[in-house]
């Protein structure tokens, strides 16, 4: 994150603090912020916003979308109160409820609290929604329990519902490489990314499974992440040193110039020589 970047961070802080939740035009100002934010696609300051406003505007549809944006976040805890708190708040209200079950699931499992998670997931596909992020989420479960061919299953139905889901691909990739099916692993990655070339778990696998054999495909696919907005700074360090690597020195210094300014923190992008 860039000193600017901070300092707008800290003055929107400080304007949020200020404001007084008991007045409707404060609350009025806080709806508002989250709307910029959303624009802006600043997760960080739209989470602070919006769990300010859920304080005082406790609803159904706040702590639905608050729920979301902690578990984007990594607050698995915090993810699982919005949920129970939206619960409280639904007041009859059925849609939604399969991503709130499938969030708290989820959420679940990265706790490790797997015969709670997969309570939620079956409860999850019990309500219209995405089924197929459920399966996906059901077949990261198995993965969890080294059920091997459950998770195989739950991957592929997935699929079946939804061709475009880059995680199910990318799950169907981990039990093929589980059993000794390389290449085929190497297929289901290439699809997700074709799908969705900002996968970052897809090619984090790629790099670590085929970082030598199969240069050519992933500096495309690392390009194509960057050129998608894909901003990891290890994912763009990578696309440098394999540049390098295949003799493209003049892109990989360029590049390299750009991941400094983006990511000026990152301190293995001024270690690196060419």
């Amino acid at each position: 994150m860039s000193q600017l970047q901070v300092e707008y961070g800290v003055k929107v802080e400080a304007e949020l603090m200020n404001l007084d939740p008991q007045k409707s035009e404060s609350q009025i100002s806080l709806r508002n912020h989250v709307e910029r934010f959303k624009e802006q696609k600043n997760s960080e300051l739209m989470l602070r916003a919006l769990r300010k406003l859920a304080d005082v505007e406790a609803s159904f549809e706040n702590f639905q979308h608050l729920a979301d944006l902690e578990f984007e976040a990594g607050n698995y805890v915090a993810c699982i109160q919005c949920v129970e708190k939206a619960l409280e708040k639904r007041s009859g209200q059925l849609q939604g409820l399969q991503t709130l079950y499938r969030l708290k699931g989820a959420s679940l499992i990265h706790l490790g609290l797997l015969d709670q998670a997969e309570d939620c997931l079956y409860q999850a596909l019990e309500h219209p929604g995405a089924v197929d992020q459920v399966l996906v989420n059901l077949g990261t479960l198995d993965i969890q329990r080294k059920s091997w061919e459950s998770a195989t299953v739950s991957f592929r139905e997935a699929i079946n519902h939804n061709a475009k889901n880059d995680k199910a691909w990318v799950g169907l990739a981990l039990c093929h490489r589980y059993r000794g099916d390389h290449e085929l692993a190497f297929g289901n990655l290439e699809l997700a990314l074709d799908i969705n070339p900002k996968n970052e778990t897809a090619l984090g696998l790629l790099l670590a499974w085929y970082g030598e054999s199969k240069e050519v495909s992933i500096q495309h696919h690392l390009l194509e992440y960057l050129l998608s907005g894909g901003e990891s700074a290890h994912l763009w360090l990578a696309f440098v040193e394999i540049s390098s690597k295949r003799g493209e020195v003049d892109i990989a210094k360029i590049e390299l110039e750009r991941l400094r300014l983006t990511h000026p923190e990152f301190m293995p992008a001024y270690q690196l020589r060419f």
